[in-house]
């Protein structure tokens, strides 16, 4: 399917909704926390945090940090900054 099929009728990219896990670390991926602080704030390893983070990139079809963040942010997914 190429990108603009990917293009819903508002124009934003048709994505497969997030877990719920993978919607509380990309909360915590906003705020700043780094992985480690992730994983301890959430009662899990590591590993296991970077396989949501690799979960959330792939749903997102991102592959940074602060290209999820942008993207989420535009999909209305976790609040826009307030100046």
């Amino acid at each position: 399917m190429s990108k603009q099929q990917q293009k819903n009728l508002l124009g934003k990219e048709v994505y497969k909704p997030l877990t719920p896990k993978q919607q509380e670390v990309l909360s915590y991926l906003a705020a700043g926390y780094q992985n480690k602080e992730i994983a301890f704030h959430m009662g899990l390893s590591l590993s296991t945090v970077k396989i949501h983070l690799i979960g959330l990139y792939t749903r997102l079809n991102v592959k940074t940090r602060v290209e999820a963040i942008v993207k989420a942010r535009k999909l209305d997914l976790i609040p826009a900054i307030s100046a």
